[in-house]
């Protein structure tokens, strides 16, 4: 892989959520083996699946299938991420200029936006240097889903397996790297935990539109230190 491989993780001081989806397939995707990349989604996979109803042990399960071992690197690059000078040179690029663009659209808790929209940001980075990866991805979660499925029925999540595929079968990823759609994503993510009760009116979509332009284009200039 052209990635660098994260260490041990540490304690993170700040709050963050952590390297989006085709972000972690990317970073420490392996080879042949379609389980073990769609347990490096697993816990967001999982957690979208079943509106966060449904939290897996991860770091406590013991079984040795690389659907939890991809899962387990998934927490780990979570960790790793927010301590990066990657996602740190970004920060610091983006902040003040996101900053402002939130205050004048009237968005809340820019702080929260700024980290999510640039997990999200770096995936379209991503695209642009990878374009085949996300089909990639989405070809091993469709070798993957039969086990996804036991596994979920196991463990008693039947209705969870509607949300795997629906993830599935909608290819957002490859679909929707338009920064307007990014926006609407963004928009979601504010609905969906609670930091907006209204849907954000068409201004307001088109300045985080901007903002996504911002994003991208500073993933693009700092995306070399994910590199070796």
């Amino acid at each position: 892989m052209p990635f660098k491989q994260s260490p041990r993780p540490r304690v993170c001081p700040i709050v963050y959520l952590g390297v989006n989806f085709l972000g972690h397939y990317l970073l420490d995707f392996e080879e042949n083996n379609a389980l073990y990349n769609a347990g490096l989604l697993a816990p967001d996979l999982i957690r979208n699946a079943t509106r966060g109803r449904f939290k897996p042990a991860w770091n406590l399960e013991s079984n040795p299938l690389d659907w939890h071992r991809g899962a387990l690197q998934h927490m780990q690059r979570d960790a790793w991420f927010h301590q990066h000078e990657f996602f740190e040179n970004v920060y610091q690029h983006s902040r003040d200029w996101v900053r402002e663009s939130f205050l004048q659209a009237q968005i809340p808790r820019f702080y929260f936006g700024l980290h999510v929209g640039i997990e999200m940001a770096l995936d379209k980075a991503l695209i642009f240097e990878h374009p085949g990866a996300p089909a990639r991805m989405y070809q091993d979660l469709e070798k993957a889903f039969p086990s996804i499925e036991q596994w979920l029925t196991e463990h008693r999540q039947d209705q969870a397996i509607a949300g795997v595929q629906r993830f599935i079968e909608s290819r957002y990823i490859e679909r929707h790297q338009e920064d307007q759609d990014l926006a609407y994503g963004l928009m979601r993510v504010y609905l969906q935990t609670g930091a907006i009760q209204t849907e954000w009116n068409q201004d307001q979509l088109q300045a985080v539109a901007q903002c996504f332009q911002h994003w991208v284009a500073r993933c693009q200039e700092h995306l070399h230190l994910l590199k070796p």
